[in-house]
């Protein structure tokens, strides 16, 4: 047999070329060379393949040896089947403020051996600290995969909220002649998220010709320039102001 004190317990016995292999979702072939030259070494093929799923591993060859004096020794071998690269790119998403999120989706690439999600059974996490209510901007969208044989790169997209689109109406009022205009107010279209009025960074400003001495009758009433955070403002329909008489008693 050959010396324990110079080849150990048969581990020494064989040479390997490589501990580690690129996961291809299939088995790879392990090559090995005989350390010991005066025998003959063989090594069922059956038992020469690796496993398939990414990781670290030991396993035991049962090396068989001649040259007049027959042997067999288990040697252990130890490899790693090392993640295959991928990357997941999640694609931007854009709807208007007070409406749900979209289906967020994404691109995979670096699939080997024809897998894909639909043969692996796996399906993309996604996740988004916007809700309903978040106001107009831009928010991350992260995902996630399980897919345990693949190094995973992710690239996250951009959720934009943009500003949903509304019309404003001046409401109509009244007044008493020679008294001083009242305040103006406006109605809106559909607002979202039960609000009853947008929140304005600018506010509206309004214009009539009416004033103090106007006499009675009707005056138009215009709203501009006004910027809300989460609507954009379309179109902004005119109210009327009415001059009513004012009562007077008369006495002799």
């Amino acid at each position: 047999f050959p010396s324990i004190d110079v080849y150990g317990f048969g581990r020494e016995y064989l040479s390997f070329p490589t501990s580690s292999f690129d996961y291809t979702g299939q088995s790879h072939n392990i090559e090995w060379t005989n350390n010991l030259k005066a025998y003959k070494c063989e090594i069922a093929e059956s038992e020469c393949q690796t496993e398939v799923n990414a990781g670290q591993y030991t396993k035991t060859l049962k090396a068989t040896y001649s040259n007049g004096v027959d042997f067999s020794v288990e040697i252990p071998y130890e490899y790693t089947i090392i993640k295959a690269p991928m990357t997941l790119t999640v694609i931007n998403a854009e709807r208007e403020y007070g409406e749900s999120n979209p289906a967020f989706t994404c691109n995979i690439s670096g699939f080997v051996n024809g897998e894909n999600e639909q043969t692996l059974g796996i399906t993309p996490a996604y996740e988004c600290e916007a809700t309903q209510i978040s106001k107009v901007g831009n928010y991350r969208i992260l995902a996630s995969l399980n897919a345990p044989n693949y190094e995973i790169t992710y690239k996250y997209g951009t959720l934009t909220i943009v500003k949903a689109p509304i019309s404003v109406s001046v409401l109509d009022v009244n007044k008493i002649y020679g008294s001083e205009n009242p305040d103006f107010s406006l109605s809106y279209s559909i607002l979202k998220n039960n609000e009853t009025a947008p929140e304005w960074s600018a506010v509206p400003k309004f214009t009539t010709s009416a004033t103090v001495a106007s006499g009675v009758g009707t005056y138009p009433v215009t709203a501009s320039e006004g910027i809300a955070i989460n609507y954009d403002v379309t179109k902004y329909n005119p109210g009327t102001l009415t001059v009513n008489k004012r009562d007077l008693t008369a006495k002799a």
